[in-house]
């Protein structure tokens, strides 16, 4: 074969090899330019209701994947948090353990006691009821409490103060244990002694003891004495009672020594004793007679 024709066939070959070449090299561009971007999303929550979610620390919590599909060939991740959170309703589960209210918070939930009870201090969940101590408020001497007795009350007791006869309340005559443990009102209550009128001394006669002519108390007992040749008509002593003196009737003696028909009520007085000589008989000794005669009607009341 001439060199002419071998010229040839080198030309023919080399052309075929550079057209096999490009071929290849502009499928790959084409395959390499068809992958696109894939952008990821989000899968379902883990778990798909809350029922089956515990609570930790006041919340429940569950969580996604970026996985619907996942990002690939440049795509963009998911936006957003992979978790979610709720708070949790410790009350709707046996009340959350509270003895009376329980309330409900954001992540938390706290115990509430009813009026006039208050928290126990070694336990928030459980109520003590709020007292007062009754030697705070304590039962005057001559009197007595309702409340006399126990050494506290409950909150809300009413205690009542009564003083014995011939005394009367000085200051409150009851109080109130509040829902702060304390009284209301505060101060203290006493009975005091109630007290006669003082007495006058009868005409020719006088008063013991002396009290009873300045300021006699409930229950003193006062004694009437005559002078020399003067004498009590009816009772001799009087007694200061609740501060009213008790009332007496007494009658007046005539000179024939006989109670009147309508005994009539007398202050207090000494009557005159005399001694009268009878008319002389003959064969008789002179006879004494005596005679209790009021001195004057001007001690009537």
């Amino acid at each position: 074969m001439d060199s002419s024709k071998k010229s040839t066939i080198i030309v023919i070959v080399v052309v075929l090899a550079s057209f096999s070449f490009l071929d290849f090299v502009c499928g790959c561009c084409r395959r390499r330019r068809s992958r696109s971007p894939t952008h990821g999303n989000w899968g379902p929550w883990e778990p798909s209701d809350w029922d089956s979610v515990s609570c930790s620390e006041g919340y429940k919590t569950r969580k996604r994947y970026c996985n619907n599909p996942s990002p690939a060939h440049g795509g963009r991740p998911c936006s957003g948090s992979n978790t979610e959170s709720i708070d949790c309703d410790e009350c709707s589960n046996n009340n959350g353990g509270c003895q009376h209210d329980c309330v409900n918070y954001d992540g938390c939930y706290t115990c509430k006691c009813y009026p006039s009870y208050k928290k126990r201090a070694s336990d928030f969940k459980l109520c003590d009821r709020i007292t007062c101590v009754t030697s705070s408020w304590p039962a005057p001497s001559g009197g007595y409490s309702s409340c006399s007795g126990v050494s506290e009350v409950n909150s809300g007791t009413n205690c009542i103060v009564t003083c014995n006869r011939g005394y009367r309340i000085n200051g409150p005559s009851s109080s109130r244990c509040g829902n702060d443990g304390m009284w209301y009102p505060s101060s203290s209550p006493n009975c005091q002694v109630t007290q006669c009128s003082s007495l006058s001394p009868p005409d020719n006669g006088d008063i013991s003891p002396g009290i009873c002519k300045t300021n006699p108390l409930h229950g003193q007992s006062c004694s009437y004495e005559c002078e020399p040749g003067f004498t009590i008509v009816g009772s001799t002593s009087t007694t200061c009672d609740n501060g009213h003196w008790a009332k007496e009737i007494f009658s007046v003696k005539t000179h024939r020594n006989l109670h009147l028909e309508n005994p009539v009520r007398y202050r207090k007085q000494c009557m005159l004793t005399e001694v009268k000589r009878q008319p002389w008989c003959p064969g008789n000794q002179s006879k004494l007679q005596t005679m209790i005669v009021p001195l004057s009607p001007r001690h009537r009341l």
